[in-house]
């Protein structure tokens, strides 16, 4: 047996293809080959397009480790995506499209060090306070400029010192710098999967830094090379939460740069509801969300687990830095606009800092401008689509003209805050949106211009009612809510089993089988893998746990003797042409062949079996083995691991012949493996398994809010559509889904 192809099972072994290994789908019973894997393994051996391609996919931020760049002189102008010659960056001329060569030319130092600390980017870390070098004639206005450039607020004072000239150290205090090497491969990056760090050495880079440059205000002042003088600055927050700034593109004052990317929307969150996409919304403060009643109508307050996610900019398999998942616990409904409250205050940076609300009537902030952005998932990414304001528009209405071509790109749904920016550069909510693609933006549109005074008053009386002091008693506070607008409190509902943080509950039989279903991987944290033995039977020797019997020559083998590539047992048992879990257990325990309980994960210790088929088996639980089928997805739990409740809905593309079911009613002849689950495909007719029978879901009975939770259920993230198909050979219609 070739083990370069293969992966032989610990427990109850049989060959698995490498190319199944670290996969996220268990394929042995007992979980070795997952449980040994990271997400990077994964990526690696199924996703290498993730790996050094500038964007971090894992928390770790591993998949971004050791990649070398073509040129370690070049510079790599990430929401441009051109490459330039480092020493371009800094020098007060824009060269990347977007700016991003002087985005980081400022910062703020440490008066008792010859250090400055970087992030793994390489760019400077935000400080409150420290030295700025200066000229003489230093203005305090430049203060203001500087901290609000750095997004930490307004000056809060300022006094002249004398500083030392010269250069600073870098240091990385979150980790070595990212992108920096110089053994490089031919393809310009280490081959992933490699142990590279030997082949590693460190980079010193004559960081530029201190530059206050032209995008302050134009004023060109002196850098820290060249002056003797500093002003010791140290800043805080302004007198208003400060919104409306995207820290990733603080370099952007005049033109409203890229439409996606990492950082590109930090006001927009995503809406999950148990763990599946429902729609977007607008980040307005640190604890408050906004979005467009339609869009979360339909969310149960008492079984749905509601969560937010700020700092996503692409679909990723795993949880990264950029992410923060909070619970929502409060709705409060005004007409068509919908606010949710968040558990805990989100840290506000790079990746989530919140949009501005209108201003305050009469304002001329939003005044002459010409075109606002609606913020949406499109085609796998976050996505901004620039509409043009019509100008024949009534007061208390924002009006849009026609996208020129339809940009959603997906059927997911498109709600929030209309962004505009406003003449002073902040970024505004507007109104509120909803529209559903992938055809949208494609019409003239209309909506309900928000109205700041009100829209604040509604938030100072939430923000008194849900801060409210114990003291004052749960009624007391119950009253002050209803008195604001309508609110509801969305409970945390129970989980059997583990519950991820964008809301999904993974069953136990779930958790710690080696393969992450949260995308953060909390569910196989504190995991024991540690293999049981199965029960040898007495023979010609008595065998002890963990060993296979060569029942000719009466002698005992260790289990990982079988298949191991050298005959053990006289006859060569141990060593058969094909390895099988069944071929195993004619060895270590014949008694669980054909005895009506699937034992490997294959199920072929059950092929061939003659017993009666009209039975259903809980191959979860060792005390009931068999139920009728009647009592499958009946509502009612019958097998105590719940197996026989799990797959009770499936997409098919082709619907298979009717046949008579075990009580004689027609019934969809659905294709199941051994453990009764059915073959499903990714879009299809729908069809649910009641009392045992699988049937066609008819359109009058479907509304289309409902298609999310199939494809949650069927583990998709979206719905891509929905239709209503005629059924072949029949009259009648039923409902098709398609998922993503």
């Amino acid at each position: 047996m070739n083990q370069g192809q293969v992966f032989v099972k610990k427990r109850l072994p049989h060959c698995v293809p490498e190319s199944q290994r670290c996969d996220l789908h268990p394929q042995c019973g007992d979980f070795s080959d997952e449980a040994s894997c990271t997400p990077l393994d994964y990526l690696i051996r199924h996703e290498q397009d993730r790996l050094c391609d500038h964007e971090v996919d894992l928390a770790d931020t591993s998949d971004e480790e050791f990649c070398c760049p073509r040129n370690p002189d070049d510079y790599y102008c990430r929401h441009s995506q051109r490459t330039i010659p480092r020493r371009w960056c800094c020098d007060r001329d824009i060269d990347c499209e977007y700016g991003e060569d002087e985005a980081d030319c400022v910062a703020l130092v440490g008066s008792d060090t010859d250090t400055i600390e970087l992030d793994r980017m390489g760019r400077p870390l935000n400080r409150l306070r420290g030295l700025v070098a200066i000229k003489s004639d230093w203005m305090s206005k430049y203060s203001d400029i500087l901290c609000n450039y750095l997004h930490q607020g307004v000056m809060l004072n300022e006094r002249f010192v004398s500083a030392d000239d010269g250069d600073r150290t870098p240091v990385y205090p979150l980790g070595e710098e990212l992108y920096t090497c110089e053994e490089l491969q031919d393809d310009g990056r280490v081959a992933p999967g490699m142990t590279v760090k030997e082949h590693l050495m460190p980079r010193t880079l004559d960081h530029p830094l201190v530059h206050l440059n032209h995008l302050l205000n134009g004023q060109k002042l002196a850098t820290g090379r060249a002056a003797c003088t500093a002003v010791d600055l140290t800043c805080g927050p302004a007198a208003e939460p400060s919104c409306g700034h995207r820290p990733a593109l603080k370099q952007l004052r005049d033109t409203p740069g890229p439409t996606s990317g990492s950082g590109v929307w930090p006001m927009y969150v995503t809406v999950y509801v148990d763990g599946a996409v429902v729609t977007g919304a607008t980040l307005i403060s640190p604890s408050w969300v906004m979005t467009s009643s339609e869009a979360v109508d339909l969310i149960s307050p008492s079984s749905d687990y509601v969560a937010v996610r700020a700092g996503e900019h692409r679909r990723q398999l795993f949880a990264t830095p950029a992410h923060q998942t909070v619970r929502v616990d409060f709705r409060s409904r005004d007409g068509d606009v919908t606010l949710l409250h968040l558990s805990r205050p989100l840290a506000l940076g790079e990746h989530a800092y919140p949009a501005c609300l209108p201003p305050e009537d009469g304002s001329s902030a939003l005044r002459h401008v010409d075109y606002c952005f609606a913020v949406g998932w499109g085609g796998g990414a976050v996505q901004g689509v620039k509409l043009r304001l019509d100008p024949v528009c009534p007061e208390d209405m924002v009006c849009t003209l026609p996208a020129p071509t339809a940009r959603c790109q997906s059927a997911g749904d498109w709600s929030g805050a209309l962004l505009c920016r406003g003449v002073d550069l902040l970024w505004r909510a507007a109104a509120v949106f909803r529209e559903h693609g992938p055809h949208c933006f494609g019409r003239k549109r209309r909506w309900r211009r928000l109205s700041a005074t009100h829209l604040r008053r509604r938030l100072d009386c939430l923000n008194i009612s849900l801060t409210a002091p114990p003291e004052l008693g749960q009624l007391f506070r119950d009253e002050l809510l209803d008195s604001c607008t309508p609110s509801v409190a969305i409970a945390e509902p129970p989980c059997s089993g583990h519950r991820c943080t964008l809301g999904q509950c993974i069953h136990p039989t779930k958790v710690c089988n080696g393969a992450p279903d949260c995308d953060d991987g909390s569910d196989e944290v504190d995991c024991d893998f540690n293999v049981t033995s199965c029960i040898t039977p007495s023979g010609q020797c008595d065998c002890a746990d963990g060993q296979i019997m060569c029942a000719e020559s009466g002698t005992c083998r260790p289990y990982r003797a079988y298949c191991d590539g050298r005959a053990g047992c006289l006859n060569g048992a141990d060593e058969p042409d094909i390895c099988t879990c069944r071929g195993f257990l004619r060895l270590a325990a014949p008694e669980l062949i054909c005895d009506q309980n699937v034992d490997c994960i294959t199920g072929d210790d059950e092929f061939g079996c003659r017993y009666e088929t009209d039975r259903f088996r809980c191959y979860r639980n060792p005390e009931v083995s068999l139920i009728p089928r009647s009592e499958v997805c009946d509502v009612s739990y019958q097998c105590a691991g719940g197996e026989d409740e799990e797959h009770c809905v499936c997409l098919l593309i082709q619907l298979p012949a009717s046949v008579p079911d075990h009580q004689g009613r027609p019934s969809f002849n659905v294709s199941e493996t051994l453990l009764g689950s059915p073959r499903c495909d990714s879009e299809g007719f729908l069809v649910v398994r009641m009392h045992g029978r699988w049937m066609a879901v008819p359109e009058r009975v479907w509304r289309e809010e409902r298609s999310r939770q199939v494809c949650a259920k069927l583990g998709y993230r979206q719905v891509e559509f929905t239709d209503m198909r005629e059924i072949p050979g029949s009259e009648k219609s039923a409902v098709y889904i398609s998922c993503e």
